[in-house]
């Protein structure tokens, strides 16, 4: 286990975004307002578009990244 994972493990942080009580119905919003978010996406070496967005938080609710 890595550091940052023992750390989440001893302070009983939520591991997915659906153990932090976020609604599945809410993650195509999430994608959605992520794109706003020029910014950040401008200098992200890899291209994300919504669809890329949508299952990187489909992947964070789910665990399964």
């Amino acid at each position: 286990m890595s550091w940052f994972e023992d750390l989440i493990a001893d302070a009983a942080l939520p591991t997915t975004l659906s153990a932090a009580d976020v609604p599945e119905r809410d993650l195509p919003m999430l994608a959605a307002d992520a794109m706003l978010q020029q910014r950040l996406l401008v200098n992200n070496p890899v291209e994300v578009d919504e669809a890329a967005a949508l299952a990187l938080y489909t992947a964070a609710w789910s665990g399964s990244a």
